[in-house]
């Protein structure tokens, strides 16, 4: 049951999302180990919405209070971090390139990136709680343990894997060439991903 669970967590890791589109869009300016830090972030992230969902599933509190708070927050950080990208790709060209200010966000801080990153986007604990919904009956307080920090494992690996074939010298050339382009795409996709999680 535990690996059923498993194959269908690496199923939605690999769509695409705003996890996805950072781990990406950090290959452009990657430095060493960054990519590891925000897969940390994203896997702690991912033990918060596991926590999130099987609390709700027990109704020890009102889960549709916490969905909107996390929409109000979620939606206003993506939003934020699609702005910065934007901002970078339309500022004068005379001022540093657009990649300084997508190095502040990841490198002074990637898990914490990471982290909230992961921890704006509600459509997660939603996704995990109508994933726990159909198996939960059959799963003992020992298997929502184990499925829990085997979720957070697996998108570590998963999103370390993803880092580390972006981060190739070949393939971040390739994406380099096209780096302006890149920058405005994340940004209008963070900013769409922002007013959708806050509709």
């Amino acid at each position: 049951m535990i690996l059923k669970l498993l194959v269908i967590h690496l199923v939605a890791l690999i769509s695409p999302g705003p996890d996805l589109a950072l781990i990406l869009k950090n290959s452009l300016h990657k430095k060493e180990n960054d990519s590891y830090w925000i897969a940390f972030g994203f896997s702690i992230g991912i033990l918060f919405h596991v926590s999130v969902s099987f609390v709700a599933l027990k109704g020890l509190f009102n889960f549709s209070d916490l969905i909107k708070v996390m929409k109000i927050l979620g939606g206003s950080y993506l939003t934020y971090l699609g702005l910065i990208s934007l901002y970078g790709v339309f500022r004068d060209k005379k001022s540093a390139p657009p990649q300084d200010q997508d190095q502040k966000q990841t490198q002074k801080h990637p898990f914490l990136l990471g982290l909230l990153t992961n921890l704006s986007n509600p459509k997660v604990t939603i996704y995990l709680m109508s994933l726990f919904t159909i198996y939960l009956h059959t799963l003992s307080s020992m298997d929502l343990l184990i499925t829990g920090l085997s979720f957070s494992a697996l998108t570590f690996l998963w999103f370390s894997f993803v880092g580390l074939i972006l981060g190739q010298e070949a393939v971040r050339r390739k994406f380099l060439s096209q780096e302006r382009l890149l920058n405005f795409c994340f940004g209008v996709f963070f900013v769409f991903l922002g007013f959708t999680t806050l509709i």
